[in-house]
C-alpha cells in the first residue's frame, strides 16, 4: 500500500471504532449531526457507509 492508502485507512478506522463502541444508532456525534441538520434520526451509520466507499475505495483499488 502507498502512504496515501494508509492515511485513508487510518482516517476510516477511528470512525468505525466509535460506531462499534456506542453502536451506530447511539453515537453522540450522530445526535449532534441530527440536531444540526434537523434530522429525525441518527444518521451516523450512513456517514460511515459513505466513508467506507469514499475512504477505502483507493486502498481496495491498490490491493487489486
Amino acid at each position: 500500500f502507498s502512504n496515501f492508502s494508509y492515511l485513508l485507512i487510518v482516517m476510516f478506522l477511528p470512525m468505525h471504532a466509535i460506531g462499534t463502541h456506542y453502536t451506530y444508532a447511539k453515537v453522540p456525534a450522530g445526535f449532534w449531526l441530527a440536531d444540526l441538520l434537523h434530522l429525525k434520526r441518527n444518521h451516523y451509520d450512513r456517514v460511515i457507509h459513505f466513508a467506507f466507499g469514499f475512504l477505502l475505495l483507493y486502498p481496495m483499488r491498490e490491493l487489486l
